[in-house]
Protein backbone atom coordinates (compact mmCIF):
# COMPACT_ATOMS: atom_id res chain seq x y z
CA UNK A 1 0.00 0.00 0.00
CA UNK A 2 1.04 3.26 -1.35
CA UNK A 3 1.76 5.80 2.37
CA UNK A 4 0.34 8.92 1.32
CA UNK A 5 2.00 12.71 1.46
CA UNK A 6 1.78 13.70 5.08
CA UNK A 7 3.30 16.65 7.19
CA UNK A 8 6.61 16.44 8.43
CA UNK A 9 6.74 14.61 11.83
CA UNK A 10 7.66 16.48 14.95
CA UNK A 11 10.22 15.54 16.55
CA UNK A 12 10.53 12.62 19.83
CA UNK A 13 11.06 15.31 22.33
CA UNK A 14 7.89 17.65 20.74
CA UNK A 15 5.58 14.34 20.86
CA UNK A 16 6.61 12.94 24.54
CA UNK A 17 5.59 16.96 25.84
CA UNK A 18 2.45 16.54 24.05
CA UNK A 19 1.59 13.27 25.05
CA UNK A 20 2.43 13.17 27.98
CA UNK A 21 0.59 16.86 28.69
CA UNK A 22 -2.57 15.75 27.00
CA UNK A 23 -2.86 12.73 29.43
CA UNK A 24 -2.16 14.80 32.19
CA UNK A 25 -4.53 17.25 31.77
CA UNK A 26 -7.00 14.35 30.95
CA UNK A 27 -6.11 12.62 33.93
CA UNK A 28 -7.03 15.52 35.82
CA UNK A 29 -10.35 15.87 34.48
CA UNK A 30 -11.42 12.65 35.21
CA UNK A 31 -10.39 13.25 38.56
CA UNK A 32 -13.09 15.90 38.81
CA UNK A 33 -15.18 13.53 37.75
CA UNK A 34 -14.39 10.89 40.77
CA UNK A 35 -14.49 13.74 42.96
CA UNK A 36 -17.83 14.68 42.16
CA UNK A 37 -19.02 11.37 42.03
CA UNK A 38 -17.38 10.80 45.62
CA UNK A 39 -19.00 13.79 47.16
CA UNK A 40 -22.07 14.18 45.96
CA UNK A 41 -23.32 10.64 46.10
CA UNK A 42 -21.16 8.91 48.61
CA UNK A 43 -18.51 5.53 48.74
CA UNK A 44 -21.24 2.99 47.95
CA UNK A 45 -22.19 5.02 44.82
CA UNK A 46 -18.16 5.33 43.53
CA UNK A 47 -17.83 1.28 44.47
CA UNK A 48 -21.04 0.71 42.16
CA UNK A 49 -19.19 2.77 39.47
CA UNK A 50 -16.02 0.56 40.23
CA UNK A 51 -18.15 -2.38 39.66
CA UNK A 52 -19.31 -1.20 36.32
CA UNK A 53 -16.17 0.01 35.73
CA UNK A 54 -14.53 -3.82 36.26
CA UNK A 55 -17.12 -5.36 33.71
CA UNK A 56 -16.80 -2.56 31.32
CA UNK A 57 -12.92 -2.23 30.73
CA UNK A 58 -12.00 -6.20 30.12
CA UNK A 59 -14.75 -6.15 27.38
CA UNK A 60 -13.95 -3.45 25.48
CA UNK A 61 -10.12 -3.83 25.89
CA UNK A 62 -10.82 -7.14 24.12
CA UNK A 63 -13.27 -5.80 22.44
CA UNK A 64 -10.74 -2.94 20.78
CA UNK A 65 -8.60 -5.16 19.49
CA UNK A 66 -5.54 -3.11 20.34
CA UNK A 67 -6.17 -1.52 16.66
CA UNK A 68 -4.57 2.23 18.67
CA UNK A 69 -1.26 0.30 18.98
CA UNK A 70 -1.99 -1.79 15.84
CA UNK A 71 -1.87 1.21 13.53
CA UNK A 72 0.43 3.04 15.48
CA UNK A 73 3.26 0.42 14.47
CA UNK A 74 1.80 -0.02 10.88
CA UNK A 75 4.71 1.69 9.57
CA UNK A 76 4.61 -0.11 5.85
CA UNK A 77 0.57 0.13 6.01
CA UNK A 78 -0.50 -2.87 5.29
CA UNK A 79 -4.23 -1.96 6.10
CA UNK A 80 -5.91 1.16 5.44
CA UNK A 81 -7.51 3.49 8.54
CA UNK A 82 -11.01 2.46 6.88
CA UNK A 83 -9.99 -0.83 7.75
CA UNK A 84 -9.47 -0.12 11.36
CA UNK A 85 -12.53 1.71 11.63
CA UNK A 86 -14.59 -0.37 10.18
CA UNK A 87 -13.56 -3.15 12.39
CA UNK A 88 -13.88 -0.81 15.30
CA UNK A 89 -17.49 -0.58 14.79
CA UNK A 90 -17.86 -3.97 14.56
CA UNK A 91 -15.87 -4.75 17.70
CA UNK A 92 -17.75 -1.59 19.27
CA UNK A 93 -21.46 -3.06 18.87
CA UNK A 94 -20.35 -6.67 20.03
CA UNK A 95 -18.91 -5.00 23.16
CA UNK A 96 -22.07 -2.88 23.97
CA UNK A 97 -23.95 -6.24 23.49
CA UNK A 98 -21.57 -8.05 25.85
CA UNK A 99 -21.95 -5.64 28.68
CA UNK A 100 -25.59 -5.56 28.38
CA UNK A 101 -26.15 -9.41 28.48
CA UNK A 102 -23.33 -9.71 31.44
CA UNK A 103 -24.79 -6.65 33.80
CA UNK A 104 -27.67 -8.26 35.43
CA UNK A 105 -25.58 -11.80 35.72
CA UNK A 106 -22.59 -10.47 37.33
CA UNK A 107 -23.99 -6.98 38.96
CA UNK A 108 -26.09 -6.97 41.66
CA UNK A 109 -26.07 -3.94 42.63
CA UNK A 110 -29.31 -1.53 41.39
CA UNK A 111 -26.99 1.19 40.97
CA UNK A 112 -24.05 -0.54 39.15
CA UNK A 113 -25.78 -2.23 36.08
CA UNK A 114 -27.61 1.50 34.73
CA UNK A 115 -23.96 2.90 35.11
CA UNK A 116 -22.64 -0.23 33.35
CA UNK A 117 -24.51 0.29 29.92
CA UNK A 118 -23.92 3.95 29.74
CA UNK A 119 -20.42 3.31 30.26
CA UNK A 120 -20.43 1.19 27.76
CA UNK A 121 -21.31 2.87 25.00
CA UNK A 122 -19.00 5.17 26.48
CA UNK A 123 -16.15 2.94 25.66
CA UNK A 124 -17.85 2.26 22.32
CA UNK A 125 -17.24 5.92 21.24
CA UNK A 126 -13.85 5.66 22.83
CA UNK A 127 -12.41 2.89 21.18
CA UNK A 128 -13.70 4.83 17.49
CA UNK A 129 -11.48 7.61 19.11
CA UNK A 130 -8.51 5.37 20.44
CA UNK A 131 -8.00 4.38 17.02
CA UNK A 132 -7.78 7.97 15.22
CA UNK A 133 -5.31 8.37 18.07
CA UNK A 134 -3.37 5.45 16.38
CA UNK A 135 -3.31 7.65 13.05
CA UNK A 136 -2.08 10.71 14.80
CA UNK A 137 0.90 8.47 16.40
CA UNK A 138 1.85 6.99 13.50
CA UNK A 139 2.23 10.67 11.63
CA UNK A 140 4.21 11.56 15.01
CA UNK A 141 1.09 14.27 15.58
CA UNK A 142 0.65 13.86 19.49
CA UNK A 143 -0.75 17.23 19.36
CA UNK A 144 -3.63 15.98 17.90
CA UNK A 145 -4.18 13.59 20.50
CA UNK A 146 -3.60 16.08 23.40
CA UNK A 147 -6.27 18.51 22.12
CA UNK A 148 -8.72 15.96 21.04
CA UNK A 149 -7.90 14.34 25.47
CA UNK A 150 -8.38 17.88 26.62
CA UNK A 151 -11.89 18.61 24.74
CA UNK A 152 -12.87 15.33 25.76
CA UNK A 153 -12.08 15.03 29.10
CA UNK A 154 -12.81 18.97 30.46
CA UNK A 155 -15.84 19.95 28.72
CA UNK A 156 -17.49 16.55 29.89
CA UNK A 157 -16.47 16.78 33.36
CA UNK A 158 -17.50 20.27 34.25
CA UNK A 159 -20.79 19.56 32.89
CA UNK A 160 -20.48 15.90 35.20
CA UNK A 161 -19.64 17.74 38.29
CA UNK A 162 -22.06 20.81 37.29
CA UNK A 163 -25.16 18.13 37.06
CA UNK A 164 -24.50 16.03 40.37
CA UNK A 165 -24.24 19.46 42.27
CA UNK A 166 -27.47 20.79 41.10
CA UNK A 167 -28.73 17.33 42.15
CA UNK A 168 -28.99 15.12 39.17
CA UNK A 169 -28.87 11.31 39.19
CA UNK A 170 -25.34 9.79 38.45
CA UNK A 171 -26.88 8.11 35.47
CA UNK A 172 -27.64 11.61 33.65
CA UNK A 173 -24.11 12.87 34.44
CA UNK A 174 -22.27 10.18 32.62
CA UNK A 175 -25.26 10.23 29.55
CA UNK A 176 -24.08 14.20 29.36
CA UNK A 177 -20.26 12.82 29.35
CA UNK A 178 -20.95 10.11 26.31
CA UNK A 179 -22.57 13.06 24.25
CA UNK A 180 -19.76 15.09 24.16
CA UNK A 181 -17.77 11.98 23.90
CA UNK A 182 -19.22 11.46 20.99
CA UNK A 183 -19.20 15.09 19.45
CA UNK A 184 -15.22 15.20 20.11
CA UNK A 185 -15.32 12.04 18.04
CA UNK A 186 -17.55 13.06 14.99
CA UNK A 187 -16.18 16.92 14.50
CA UNK A 188 -12.40 16.74 15.36
CA UNK A 189 -10.84 13.35 15.61
CA UNK A 190 -12.40 11.02 13.08
CA UNK A 191 -11.77 14.07 10.11
CA UNK A 192 -8.99 15.18 10.82
CA UNK A 193 -7.13 11.24 11.35
CA UNK A 194 -8.90 10.85 7.49
CA UNK A 195 -7.40 13.05 6.21
CA UNK A 196 -3.67 12.93 7.79
CA UNK A 197 -3.46 9.46 6.16
CA UNK A 198 -6.08 9.62 3.46
CA UNK A 199 -5.54 13.61 2.38
CA UNK A 200 -9.18 13.37 2.19
CA UNK A 201 -12.39 12.60 4.34
CA UNK A 202 -12.69 8.79 3.77
CA UNK A 203 -16.03 6.49 5.08
CA UNK A 204 -15.24 3.49 7.60
CA UNK A 205 -14.74 0.18 5.25
CA UNK A 206 -16.39 -2.85 5.96
CA UNK A 207 -14.28 -5.29 3.37
CA UNK A 208 -14.96 -8.75 5.93
CA UNK A 209 -11.61 -10.29 4.19
CA UNK A 210 -9.20 -6.86 5.06
CA UNK A 211 -10.89 -7.01 8.42
CA UNK A 212 -10.37 -10.68 9.55
CA UNK A 213 -6.62 -10.31 8.69
CA UNK A 214 -6.48 -7.20 10.07
CA UNK A 215 -8.44 -9.15 13.40
CA UNK A 216 -5.96 -11.74 12.82
CA UNK A 217 -2.62 -9.28 12.87
CA UNK A 218 -4.06 -8.07 16.20
CA UNK A 219 -5.71 -10.92 18.08
CA UNK A 220 -2.58 -11.33 20.20
CA UNK A 221 -2.00 -8.17 21.49
CA UNK A 222 -6.26 -7.63 22.15
CA UNK A 223 -6.37 -10.99 24.25
CA UNK A 224 -3.14 -9.77 26.07
CA UNK A 225 -5.29 -6.57 26.77
CA UNK A 226 -8.53 -8.44 27.98
CA UNK A 227 -5.74 -9.95 30.34
CA UNK A 228 -4.39 -7.46 31.37
CA UNK A 229 -8.07 -5.49 31.72
CA UNK A 230 -9.04 -8.94 34.23
CA UNK A 231 -5.59 -8.57 36.39
CA UNK A 232 -6.22 -4.39 36.70
CA UNK A 233 -9.83 -5.41 38.08
CA UNK A 234 -9.79 -8.56 39.80
CA UNK A 235 -8.98 -6.23 43.27
CA UNK A 236 -12.68 -4.95 43.10
CA UNK A 237 -13.89 -8.09 42.67
CA UNK A 238 -12.35 -9.94 45.14
CA UNK A 239 -12.81 -7.11 47.55
CA UNK A 240 -16.31 -6.62 46.76
CA UNK A 241 -16.96 -10.47 47.69
CA UNK A 242 -15.05 -10.18 51.26
CA UNK A 243 -15.80 -6.10 52.22
CA UNK A 244 -18.70 -5.07 50.07
CA UNK A 245 -19.15 -1.86 48.16
CA UNK A 246 -17.58 0.62 50.48
CA UNK A 247 -14.33 -1.36 50.48
CA UNK A 248 -14.43 -1.13 46.61
CA UNK A 249 -15.10 2.72 46.39
CA UNK A 250 -12.05 3.14 48.65
CA UNK A 251 -10.18 1.01 45.95
CA UNK A 252 -11.85 2.77 43.26
CA UNK A 253 -10.60 6.19 44.45
CA UNK A 254 -7.00 4.63 45.20
CA UNK A 255 -6.80 2.78 41.95
CA UNK A 256 -7.52 5.72 40.02
CA UNK A 257 -4.21 7.14 41.07
CA UNK A 258 -2.65 3.58 39.47
CA UNK A 259 -4.98 4.56 36.33
CA UNK A 260 -3.82 7.88 35.75
CA UNK A 261 -0.06 7.38 36.44
CA UNK A 262 -0.35 4.62 34.02
CA UNK A 263 -2.15 6.51 31.71
CA UNK A 264 0.80 9.31 31.34
CA UNK A 265 3.17 6.80 31.36
CA UNK A 266 1.16 5.32 28.19
CA UNK A 267 1.75 8.43 26.44
CA UNK A 268 5.30 8.48 26.25
CA UNK A 269 5.01 4.98 25.65
CA UNK A 270 2.63 5.71 22.21
CA UNK A 271 5.02 9.02 21.84
CA UNK A 272 7.32 6.50 21.45
CA UNK A 273 5.69 3.80 19.38
CA UNK A 274 6.04 6.06 15.89
CA UNK A 275 9.60 6.49 16.08
CA UNK A 276 10.69 2.91 17.15
CA UNK A 277 8.62 1.35 14.67
CA UNK A 278 10.73 3.41 11.95
CA UNK A 279 13.91 3.08 13.50
CA UNK A 280 13.11 -0.82 13.59
CA UNK A 281 11.87 -0.93 9.61
CA UNK A 282 15.31 0.61 8.35
CA UNK A 283 16.79 -1.23 10.57
CA UNK A 284 19.00 1.29 12.54
CA UNK A 285 21.66 0.22 14.87
CA UNK A 286 21.39 -0.34 18.89
CA UNK A 287 23.27 2.69 19.23
CA UNK A 288 20.26 5.02 18.11
CA UNK A 289 17.56 2.93 20.57
CA UNK A 290 20.53 3.53 23.27
CA UNK A 291 20.65 7.44 22.67
CA UNK A 292 16.27 8.14 22.72
CA UNK A 293 16.51 5.00 25.94
CA UNK A 294 18.86 6.96 28.32
CA UNK A 295 17.64 10.09 29.07
CA UNK A 296 14.27 8.37 29.06
CA UNK A 297 15.41 6.02 32.00
CA UNK A 298 17.25 8.90 33.96
CA UNK A 299 14.23 10.77 33.90
CA UNK A 300 12.31 7.92 35.39
CA UNK A 301 14.95 7.42 38.34
CA UNK A 302 13.78 11.35 39.00
CA UNK A 303 10.18 11.31 39.08
CA UNK A 304 10.41 8.06 41.09
CA UNK A 305 12.46 9.62 43.61
CA UNK A 306 10.16 13.00 43.32
CA UNK A 307 6.94 11.21 43.38
CA UNK A 308 6.96 8.82 46.51
CA UNK A 309 8.29 11.51 48.67
CA UNK A 310 5.42 13.85 47.91
CA UNK A 311 2.79 10.71 48.08
CA UNK A 312 4.29 10.34 51.01
CA UNK A 313 4.28 13.85 52.66
CA UNK A 314 0.93 14.88 50.96
CA UNK A 315 -1.07 11.85 50.25
CA UNK A 316 -3.13 11.06 53.28
CA UNK A 317 -4.19 14.73 53.07
CA UNK A 318 -4.99 15.22 49.78
CA UNK A 319 -6.94 11.86 49.99
CA UNK A 320 -9.31 13.61 52.64
CA UNK A 321 -9.32 17.17 51.10
CA UNK A 322 -10.80 16.11 47.77
CA UNK A 323 -12.34 12.81 48.37
CA UNK A 324 -13.68 13.27 51.87
CA UNK A 325 -12.71 11.43 54.93
CA UNK A 326 -13.84 8.10 54.43
CA UNK A 327 -11.48 7.54 51.87
CA UNK A 328 -8.46 8.80 54.64
CA UNK A 329 -8.24 5.16 55.09
CA UNK A 330 -6.55 4.40 51.99
CA UNK A 331 -3.42 6.13 52.42
CA UNK A 332 -1.51 2.61 52.86
CA UNK A 333 -2.86 1.73 49.72
CA UNK A 334 -1.65 4.91 47.75
CA UNK A 335 1.63 3.54 49.14
CA UNK A 336 1.99 0.45 47.68
CA UNK A 337 0.15 1.67 44.35
CA UNK A 338 3.22 4.60 43.89
CA UNK A 339 5.55 2.19 44.45
CA UNK A 340 4.22 -0.18 41.63
CA UNK A 341 3.55 3.36 39.38
CA UNK A 342 7.51 3.44 39.71
CA UNK A 343 8.23 -0.22 38.09
CA UNK A 344 5.84 0.71 35.33
CA UNK A 345 7.93 3.89 34.68
CA UNK A 346 10.84 1.84 34.37
CA UNK A 347 9.06 -0.67 32.24
CA UNK A 348 8.35 2.55 29.33
CA UNK A 349 11.34 1.79 26.86
CA UNK A 350 11.19 -1.85 26.95
CA UNK A 351 7.76 -2.00 26.65
CA UNK A 352 7.70 0.28 23.17
CA UNK A 353 10.55 -1.61 21.52
CA UNK A 354 8.41 -4.69 21.79
CA UNK A 355 5.25 -3.30 20.51
CA UNK A 356 7.52 -1.56 17.79
CA UNK A 357 8.44 -4.77 16.70
CA UNK A 358 5.29 -6.10 16.60
CA UNK A 359 5.69 -8.62 18.34
CA UNK A 360 2.12 -8.76 19.90
CA UNK A 361 2.05 -12.70 20.59
CA UNK A 362 4.80 -12.18 23.54
CA UNK A 363 2.26 -10.02 25.58
CA UNK A 364 -0.17 -12.84 25.71
CA UNK A 365 1.96 -15.17 27.50
CA UNK A 366 3.11 -11.95 29.92
CA UNK A 367 -0.01 -11.16 30.31
CA UNK A 368 -1.62 -14.93 31.66
CA UNK A 369 1.57 -15.74 33.98
CA UNK A 370 0.57 -11.41 35.35
CA UNK A 371 -3.12 -12.77 35.44
CA UNK A 372 -2.28 -16.58 37.16
CA UNK A 373 0.19 -14.75 40.03
CA UNK A 374 -2.06 -11.62 40.74
CA UNK A 375 -4.70 -14.32 41.56
CA UNK A 376 -2.71 -16.47 43.61
CA UNK A 377 -1.96 -13.61 45.50
CA UNK A 378 -5.00 -11.63 45.87
CA UNK A 379 -6.56 -15.12 46.96
CA UNK A 380 -4.23 -15.11 50.05
CA UNK A 381 -3.41 -11.40 50.58
CA UNK A 382 -6.88 -9.73 50.94
CA UNK A 383 -8.20 -11.99 53.09
CA UNK A 384 -5.70 -11.46 55.74
CA UNK A 385 -5.16 -7.85 54.95
CA UNK A 386 -8.37 -6.34 53.46
CA UNK A 387 -7.63 -3.43 51.05
CA UNK A 388 -3.74 -3.17 51.55
CA UNK A 389 -3.13 -7.21 50.58
CA UNK A 390 -5.04 -5.77 47.30
CA UNK A 391 -1.87 -3.42 46.96
CA UNK A 392 0.42 -5.62 48.26
CA UNK A 393 -0.32 -8.12 45.06
CA UNK A 394 -0.20 -4.73 42.72
CA UNK A 395 3.36 -4.41 43.83
CA UNK A 396 4.82 -7.74 43.42
CA UNK A 397 2.45 -7.87 40.12
CA UNK A 398 4.42 -4.84 38.67
CA UNK A 399 7.78 -5.92 39.60
CA UNK A 400 7.30 -9.58 38.11
CA UNK A 401 5.89 -7.63 34.81
CA UNK A 402 8.91 -5.10 35.04
CA UNK A 403 11.84 -7.66 35.01
CA UNK A 404 9.78 -10.02 31.92
CA UNK A 405 9.44 -6.68 29.91
CA UNK A 406 13.18 -6.15 30.26
CA UNK A 407 14.62 -9.75 29.29
CA UNK A 408 12.49 -9.69 26.25
CA UNK A 409 13.63 -6.30 25.12
CA UNK A 410 17.58 -7.63 25.64
CA UNK A 411 17.33 -8.25 21.82
CA UNK A 412 16.86 -5.28 20.73
CA UNK A 413 18.91 -2.76 22.67
CA UNK A 414 21.72 -5.63 22.11
CA UNK A 415 21.27 -4.82 18.36
CA UNK A 416 20.05 -8.22 17.55
CA UNK A 417 17.53 -8.44 14.74
CA UNK A 418 13.95 -9.22 15.58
Amino acid sequence: MTVPHSPKPTTARANILHSVGGKVSYVLSQMLVLAALARFEGIEATGAFGFAMAVATPVFLLANMGLQVGLATDASRDFAFEDYVGLAIVTGILGLITCVTLGPMLLESDTARPLLVIIAAQKAVESLSMVCYGAFQLQSRMKLVARSLALRGWISAVIFALLLAAGAPAAGAFSAQLVVWSAVLIFHDYPLASRLLNARLAPPRFHLQAMRALAVVNLPLSLSGFLNAIANNLPRLVLGSYFGLAAVGIYTVIAYFMQAGTMVINAVNQALLGHFAHIRLERANAAELIAITRPLLLAALCISLLGVILVYLLGEPVLIAIFGAPFGAGFPLLMLISFALVTKLFGIVPQALIHADRRFKLFLTYELLSLGLGLVLLTQLVPRFGINGAGLSVLIVAVFRLLFLWVAAAPALLGKER
